[in-house]
């Protein structure tokens, strides 16, 4: 059945397909805003009078290329193309400002080729183990990933904990804003329609980072960055990544595990990778300045999720999201039928997986090819640049949604976010704190509906106290941290304080 699938996949039409989709993928990635939904939602139609075979192959290599593409934007402007793609920024654009664009470019082609490759063969060994076990996965355990995931805001505040932990608790607090997840209800959207539907995330990405970088450019002007290493960025960026092969499997099982879970994705994977790879590392004083670690860990996080994510989608017919819930409907749409059984189907099950490996390779050559091309945006006068990045950032804001409220909100968190750069506040906790406070809160309150029920707490099962235990280490490892921060030990050191 491989030798079949690789066939079909090595037809001269299929590989076009491939080709072109990667292409297109990488194209619409890198434009702020836009992301793997909107990519496949656009050309989903146009695969209907496609075999079953080319349409499945060209879908799954235009999403692949889409979540690669975002790291280019979010390098080179910081602005994030896809939600992936925002923990990248953290490191990325640093290194953009100080010459290494280049060698940025290059670790997150190859770490996200690296990722895409070890989360296509976790698909293939164990998909249905995976997926068997993500099903077990009850809301206790979901609400202490997601307590986790917020515990390590002390790491993401980059030494500024006191400033991080409170950006931390605004995010979530704005994660509570719209419509109540077990009664239904409305709350603190102070009558203003719009809200009823939560503080869209993509939304605030684009504003806290895409807008208000716009806003830098314009108060700065000037280059991005005044120099760049065009001729060692490849060889150093490759050997980044290949002396880091740590972050790299670390960031790996952190991306397929978390893709198999339905309703996590790339919007968590890729900081929790970023976390993880700080708290793993000995020196964190470069995080957050330009540490080409910080750029790795997201990247293949973010390109080991989607292989994750199809665990449940295919094997269980569970999409994860809006965008597996496309491939899934591709699938049965051409004949294919997502289960338990998906690989009896015959050879197009093993063409599709061989195309997604095949599509990780793509695009890490298309990024490499184009790496030379892409690092020359840090050499455009920012003022031809910052109305371009605006525009792409206004288009893709309102083509989520097709709401001119949109526009608004994007312009807000715009502002809010340049205010936030300017008085030094570290944007990433507020981020997170956004996209795990509703996971957080719906997954407790089931928790606590499932205790009233069966007068068991379902926290006193293996898998909670396990998670419990961890998140109280990250808790006290954030006390501690908070306590060693600048601001704290300055305050211990003057009277004033």
């Amino acid at each position: 059945m491989w030798l079949e699938g690789l066939v079909i996949v090595l037809d001269p039409s299929n590989l076009l397909a491939l080709g072109i989709g990667t292409l297109l993928g990488i194209i619409i990635g890198a434009l702020p805003g836009l992301g793997p939904v909107f990519a496949l939602t656009l050309f989903l139609p146009v695969t209907f009078p496609m075999s079953a075979e080319m349409a499945l192959i060209f879908l799954i290599s235009l999403y692949s290329g889409t979540i690669y593409g975002g790291s280019i934007s979010a390098i080179l402007l910081n602005a994030p193309g896809t939600p992936g793609s925002v923990a990248t920024c953290l490191d990325g654009y640093p290194l953009a400002r100080s010459g290494r664009g280049g060698e940025a470019l290059v670790a997150a082609a190859v770490g996200s080729m690296f990722g895409g490759l070890l989360g296509t063969v976790a698909v293939v060994l164990i998909a249905p183990l995976v997926a068997t076990v993500a099903l077990k996965i009850d809301p206790a355990s979901y609400s202490l990933l997601a307590f986790l995931g917020l515990s390590m805001v002390a790491v993401a505040s980059h030494g500024d904990t006191l400033r991080g932990l409170i950006l931390g608790g605004v995010g979530v607090l704005l994660s509570f804003v719209g419509q109540d997840p077990i009664t239904g209800g409305y709350r603190f959207t102070m009558g203003f329609a719009y809200l009823e539907d939560g503080v869209p995330f993509p939304i605030v990405a684009i504003g806290l980072f895409a807008v208000a970088q716009c806003l830098v450019f314009a108060e700065e002007g000037g280059k991005i960055a005044q120099s760049l290493d065009a001729s060692g960025g490849l060889a150093a960026g490759v050997r980044a990544v290949l002396t880091r092969w740590r972050n790299v499997i670390r960031s790996s099982l952190i991306g397929i595990g978390l893709g198999a879970i339905p309703g996590v994705g790339i919007s968590t994977s890729n900081f929790v990778a970023y976390a993880a790879e700080m708290r793993a590392s000995r020196d964190k004083s470069g995080f957050g300045k330009g540490n080409i670690a910080g750029v790795i860990a997201p990247e293949t996080a973010n390109n080991a999720t989607l292989p994750g994510e199809l665990i449940p989608t295919l094997t269980l017919g569970i999409p994860g999201g809006a965008g597996q819930a496309l491939l899934l409907v591709a699938a049965i749409v051409h004949g294919v039928e997502p289960g338990l059984r998906f690989f009896e189907q015959g050879s197009i099950a093993y063409a599709f997986f061989i195309a997604l490996f095949l599509a990780q390779v793509t695009f890490a050559v298309f990024g490499l090819i184009g790496n030379q091309w892409f690092i020359r945006v840090t050499l455009v006068p920012v003022p031809l640049l910052a109305p371009a990045v605006l525009a792409f950032a206004l288009v893709g804001a309102f083509t989520l949604r097709g709401r001119w409220e949109d526009l608004v909100a994007v312009l807000f968190w715009g502002i809010a976010g340049f205010v936030m750069i300017r008085f030094k506040y570290p944007v990433a906790p507020l981020v997170l704190g956004l996209v795990l406070g509703e996971l957080a809160e719906r997954s407790y309150r089931q928790a606590a509906l499932i205790a009233e029920a069966t007068q068991t707490s379902p926290y006193l099962q293996p898998l909670p106290l396990v998670l419990s235990v961890l998140v109280a280490g990250m808790v006290i490892w954030s006390v501690i941290e908070f306590f060693k921060s600048p601001e704290t030990s300055e305050g211990q050191r003057t009277p004033s304080g």
